[in-house]
């Protein structure tokens, strides 16, 4: 599937991270495959040309090593049902249009369009989900290949029940709507991803910002594993997974490490965040500049395919007097062609709260 990917991003690896199935690259943490998923932006822009071709070339070994990098660590697990395999007589699961064109055996040749790259095609061989009463057993044993989730994501009932449904799993009722939580010890998003929910003073250059982020939203869970049926669907489940991890990176921003001083805590500007139980993938930003009294309002989502895209509430039609209650705003009226351009750059290449605030506070 990478090699696939490659050929229709032009080799670029860096494209294959962000909208790709992930870099596969094995043996680097386990005795088996592993899918380099998510890499934060930080961690990626500390890149050099050679350290991402050591990467596609799978030389880098210190990329175990990188920060807040996320993984697919793939094994074998015994299973209550039998799975089809392919016999030693088929190359491969995944189907290369100079491979085979035709049926083969109990297979047959599906094709499925990327997710995300919209000029490539994929073809699988595919069997019945059930076994035949005339299939040879040898197709079949009681194993599932898993998906290992590494760190464990903590992740919002939308993409939980979006994965369950990409593996086959239909029975999503354990997984309930997206509802407040109203005890103060239950799982929310916003308390597993921020380990410290306390204001925190941030110092991004001459600027410093008081972040304060309102009371818990998001039902959450944490993804430890995923068995996988077929290996088209580690196409869909990584784009899912990485949604996820990019929402949970620009919310945990609100309140990374950094350094305090300690004798001023005058601030620049004050950041109010709001999340959403019923839109889990946006944030709201209120942001009052201290010296000029200006009053700003940012929206932000992340997208399907994982950009984060900013909307000023200028051109939301939100007047200044109504800042506060941004929530109000439509989700449908969310389009990338009414978001701000420049403003949704800056966000996506910095996945950072504080930094996307410098930038309003600055232009």
């Amino acid at each position: 599937i990478q090699k696939q990917e490659l050929e229709a991003l032009d080799g670029d690896i860096m494209r294959v991270l962000k909208c790709g199935s992930g870099v596969v690259l094995p043996y680097v943490r386990h005795v088996g495959p592993s899918t380099l998923y998510f890499m934060p932006a930080v961690v990626q822009h500390g890149l050099s040309d050679e350290d991402w071709a050591r990467i596609k070339s799978n030389t880098m070994h210190e990329v175990t090593q990188l920060p807040g990098c996320l993984w697919l660590d793939f094994a074998w697990e015994l299973s209550n049902k039998q799975h089809c395999f392919l016999s030693e007589q088929v190359e491969q699961y995944c189907v290369r249009a100079d491979h085979m064109a035709d049926d083969s055996g109990p297979f047959s040749v599906v094709s499925h369009q990327h997710p995300l790259i919209h000029n490539l095609e994929l073809q699988f061989l595919e069997t019945s989900d059930s076994k035949p009463q005339d299939q040879s057993a040898d197709y079949w044993i009681p194993y599932t290949l898993v998906a290992r989730v590494s760190p464990a994501l903590p992740s919002c009932a939308l993409t939980v029940r979006a994965v369950m449904a990409a593996t086959g799993q239909s029975d999503t009722s354990s997984v309930s709507q997206d509802s407040p939580r109203l005890l103060e010890d239950a799982p929310t998003l916003e308390r597993l991803v921020c380990a410290n929910t306390a204001r925190i003073v941030h110092n991004v250059g001459p600027t410093k910002m008081q972040i304060n982020m309102e009371a818990p939203q998001i039902r959450a869970w944490s993804i430890c594993r995923v068995p996988i049926a077929h290996v088209r669907e580690i196409v869909e489940v990584v784009s899912l997974l990485r949604r996820q991890a990019v929402f949970n990176e620009l919310l945990g921003s609100c309140v990374g490490i950094t350094t305090v001083d300690s004798e001023s805590m005058e601030t620049g500007a004050s950041v109010t965040v709001k999340t959403f139980a019923n839109d889990p993938f946006r944030i709201d930003m209120y942001v009052q500049a201290e010296q000029t009294g200006v009053s700003m309002g940012v929206v932000l989502r992340v997208s399907e395919d994982s950009c984060i895209l900013a909307w000023t509430h200028q051109a939301l039609g939100v007047l200044d007097s109504d800042l506060t209650d941004m929530s109000n705003i439509p989700a449908a009226s969310l389009t990338k062609a009414t978001s701000h351009a420049v403003l949704s750059k800056a966000a996506a290449i910095s996945s950072s709260i504080p930094i996307i605030v410098h930038w309003l506070l600055t232009h």
